[in-house]
């Protein structure tokens, strides 16, 4: 890896975890670089992240985060059908899957505007909300 690319990676790595954490701000940049560069690219991140020992990790912390922006109107339900897209399908993001609530609501800010399941309203955030809350951490 050429000093460019471990410039450019820090940099991505700094901007996804500012996303990850409910920065909407930083998508465009962050799909502006993926876009930009082939497959390879999760190699050279993940190969960045493990001899650097930085994680992209979604805790519960994450998520009512995204979830309280959506209810107060500080960010739309694109953007965080978008968060939820990027936290379920890019392989460097890690999340502790045995959290079946963390899970659930995952996968349903993924599915936002699907045709089966794809309607989200406040209530729903709402919901989730209350249930990242009070639920522990394994349990439904």
């Amino acid at each position: 890896m050429n000093m460019n690319d471990l410039t450019e990676i820090k940099e991505f790595v700094r901007t996804a975890s500012l996303y990850l954490e409910g920065d909407f701000s930083n998508y465009p940049k962050i799909h502006n670089f993926l876009k930009s560069h082939d497959g390879g690219i999760h190699l050279k991140i993940n190969n960045f992240k493990l001899r650097n020992h930085v994680k992209l990790t979604i805790e519960r912390k994450n998520v009512i985060t995204v979830l309280k922006k959506f209810i107060s109107d500080e960010t739309t339900l694109e953007d965080v059908n978008l968060w939820g897209e990027f936290v379920r399908h890019e392989l460097f993001i890690n999340f502790n899957a045995e959290d079946l609530v963390l899970s659930e609501v995952i996968d349903r800010l993924e599915s936002i505007g699907d045709s089966i399941d794809g309607e989200f309203t406040k209530k729903d955030a709402e919901f989730y909300l209350m249930q990242l809350q009070k639920s522990p951490v394994g349990q439904n």
